[in-house]
């Protein structure tokens, strides 16, 4: 049920039962997609529970596995689209008068310069999805998994996190006072 937002305390958490953490991450991909502010997502359960005791451990090789491929894959595929677009930049650059040495020189620099804005570019947003849904690639026991997302103030977001939430498919959707027992 969506609630008007001046019904709602001042402060308010959303939260949403998934069966899964890929599920869990689905849904934390879509909220900060849409949007809202990663700090303002959380991970609860059981399932993270044990995740984060895991990630103590100091040996995090096989654990870290999921999110090293997903990092390079990313940044992969960005560096293959950086290149053309680098290489166009120098056909440009070349064709209005400013050349290295000769336009072909000019246009492989472009292009190599593209490839690694494209691969930093690529690694950087793979990273910066923000530590929830780091946590979800953790592999822990299969439990469900509470991804909670705070609304401060009337923010007129309550609706919008609410329904991406159920997007997910969740076994359960709630909305509390913030700090209220999940």
């Amino acid at each position: 049920m969506i609630l008007m937002d001046a019904m709602l305390p001042a402060t308010v958490d959303v939260s949403a039962t998934y069966g899964s953490a890929a599920a869990a991450r689905r849904a934390i991909e879509a909220l900060q997609y849409a949007g809202i502010d990663p700090s303002q997502i959380r991970l609860l359960g059981a399932a993270v529970d044990a995740a984060r005791a895991a990630d103590a451990r100091p040996n995090a090789s096989g654990r870290d596995l999921p999110m090293v491929w997903r990092v390079f894959w990313r940044g992969l595929l960005w560096s293959v689209i950086g290149t053309p677009a680098g290489a166009l930049v120098g056909l440009a650059l070349g064709l209005a008068g400013f050349v290295a040495i000769n336009l072909w020189i000019t246009i492989a620099l472009w292009a190599l310069f593209g490839h690694l804005l494209g691969g930093i570019w690529g690694a950087y947003a793979a990273l910066s999805i923000g530590d929830a849904w780091e946590m979800t690639f953790q592999d822990a026991e299969a439990a469900p998994v509470i991804v909670s997302v705070r609304i401060e103030g009337s923010s007129g977001q309550l609706g919008r996190v609410e329904q991406l939430l159920r997007d997910g498919g969740p076994s359960a959707v709630a909305v509390r006072p913030a700090g209220a027992a999940q």
